[in-house]
């Protein structure tokens, strides 16, 4: 939630000043934003000393919205130098920060400094980079609008900043923010063309190169209602709300926790993995499956969710049914999801994006012993891969993650290099040892109790 800063920041203030008035408020959100220029320049530093720790008290983190290249910084060095300190001021006087939201790097470039976008990408990449180095605690992601900038022009400016940042060896966008100016699509595109359903498709996008989608939600049709007398304190709920539904008419929502889920099923697999073998293997299948159909749906129909969805279920029905069929396949796959969470934590820990060459050697390696020492592999692959979806789980519900991306370490908790991504390795690698224990002990009770019933009296 982001307060306006209108009338010297009247409404921020109220909401230090008043916090019994919006408690049902603070329930249902997880950051509280500003821009940081402005906060730094509109309140003192005893105001903030005062109100800043509250925000942990209240279970809410603090979000800065920053420039990345603008006129007063046309190069990401020099918007970084300029702003750093505001963000030690913040986090010396109890507001660590928790999120950078760029402020449209790539309109800035476009419209205001005439350059190209490949300027844009360039200086934007060394903005992520300087923050990856010097604060890598920090979430860093952007806003762009639309429809003044096309959905085409997006997905372009997305691929090829993930690309430069991947180049570079630093980790991509935690999330991309869309600042909608949904006015255009009721005029009818006359100035700007564009329409809801293209936005669904931004999402699906940004899912699948796992970075987190959001929009702002703003009414933007207040200014022209305004003009013509028709606004009053209504026009501000109603307007939002109308945005919210007509999202959700072409099937776009918030990502959902799938964090619990992940616990259960992992705790299961990690303890019981090899008694429930079949099952395990069955599951597996489905996920291996439901996440090609999952690509093969949108691949398909763009935008349409809900045949992404029955491709889903197909191709896991289909994975789960050849796992259980071919029994060595499923065996295989088993060791293959072993050796590709092995790899992707580890370099994840390390701060580093994952290869995808490498995850494949390490599935293809994993699966084949899986294939030559059955029992062994069978016990390690299923006590690490439910450990890793309890440990990837635990991270998403500690740090607050809202956002249905895979359970992947690296994009869970920003900073993976901190130490919270080597707290998270330990205690996956030692859950997995637990559990790998618990079922070599409970195999060995069992046999024992076989041949105690089979010895003759």
């Amino acid at each position: 939630m982001m307060p306006p800063s209108a009338s010297d920041g009247q409404c921020l203030r109220d909401l230090f000043t008043h916090p019994e008035q919006w408690k049902e408020t603070r329930s249902e959100i997880d950051v509280l934003g500003y821009a940081d220029h402005v906060l730094n320049k509109q309140f003192t530093d005893e105001q903030l000393r005062a109100w800043l720790p509250l925000l942990n008290q209240w279970h809410l983190k603090l979000g800065l919205e920053v420039g990345a290249v603008k006129p007063w910084a046309v190069t990401g060095r020099r918007a970084f130098d300029a702003q750093r300190p505001m963000w030690d001021r913040f986090g010396s006087l109890g507001g660590p920060v928790y999120a950078l939201a760029m402020d449209e790097p790539l309109c800035c470039v476009e419209v205001n400094l005439k350059k190209p976008v490949a300027y844009a990408v360039e200086e934007t990449a060394q903005f992520i980079a300087l923050v990856r180095e010097h604060c890598p605690d920090i979430r860093v992601g952007d806003i762009e609008p639309y429809p003044s900038i096309s959905l085409a022009e997006l997905t372009a400016w997305l691929d090829a900043l993930e690309a430069k940042l991947k180049q570079l060896n630093v980790r991509g966008l935690d999330f991309f923010r869309l600042d909608v100016d949904w006015c255009h699509f009721t005029i009818g595109g006359r100035i700007h063309p564009g329409n809801w359903p293209e936005v669904k498709k931004l999402e699906d996008g940004c899912r699948q190169g796992k970075i987190a989608s959001s929009l702002v939600y703003w009414a933007a049709d207040y200014p022209a209602l305004d003009r013509l007398k028709l606004a009053d304190d209504s026009t501000w709920y109603v307007s939002v709300m109308r945005q919210g539904n007509d999202y959700a008419f072409v099937g776009g929502a918030p990502g959902q926790i799938t964090a619990p889920l992940a616990v259960a099923v992992g705790i299961l697999i990690c303890f019981w993995g090899h008694r429930l073998l079949k099952l395990t293997s069955g599951v597996m299948g489905f996920i291996a499956g439901a996440g090609g159909g999952w690509t093969v749906g949108l691949s398909l129909a763009t935008g349409n969710d809900g045949i992404g969805f029955a491709c889903a279920v197909i191709g896991g029905v289909i994975g789960a049914a050849l796992c259980l069929w071919l029994f060595f396949l499923g065996i295989f796959l088993l060791g293959a999801s072993a050796g590709a969470i092995l790899a992707t934590a580890l370099f994840s820990a390390a701060g580093n994006q994952p290869q995808a060459i490498l995850l494949v050697v390490f599935a293809i390696v994993f699966g084949v012993i899986a294939l030559l020492m059955q029992k062994l592999m069978i016990v390690v692959s299923t006590a690490l891969s439910g450990a890793y979806l309890v440990a990837a789980g635990l991270l998403h519900l500690l740090t607050g993650a809202h956002d249905a991306s895979v359970l992947w370490f690296d994009h869970l908790q920003p900073g993976s290099t901190g130490i919270l991504g080597y707290v998270a390795l330990v205690f996956w690698l030692g859950l997995g040892l637990a559990g790998g224990s618990f079922q070599c002990g409970g195999r060995r009770r069992r046999e024992e109790a076989t041949r105690n019933e089979t010895r003759p009296a």
